[in-house]
């Protein structure tokens, strides 16, 4: 009885501390998304007088996907150069 009551203290443990770091993570997820320049500041700072749309300041590419920073429903997006991979902008939906 004595080992069952041990084991099920050890699950419990384990649990608690991936629940924990599991919140870490979510919390360091968004405020890698919270530096991210938003799109408004990312046009001000990167388009100087260009008409063609946005692109990226790195590599010039206009080809910008937008995966969702948890997963793909989630309603924050970061927009990503195809081309060179660089993190651009942030925006939410």
């Amino acid at each position: 009885m004595l080992l069952i009551a041990t084991i099920i203290a050890i699950l419990i443990g384990f649990m608690i501390l991936d629940h924990k770091n599991k919140k870490a993570r979510e919390l360091q997820t968004h405020r890698n998304w919270l530096r991210l320049p938003e799109v408004s500041d990312y046009i001000k700072n990167n388009l100087s007088g260009r008409r063609q749309g946005l692109s990226c300041c790195h590599c010039g590419s206009r080809s910008i996907r937008q995966p969702g920073v948890d997963n793909r429903y989630d309603r924050r997006r970061i927009h990503i150069c195809n081309q060179c991979n660089s993190a651009l902008y942030r925006t939410y939906r």
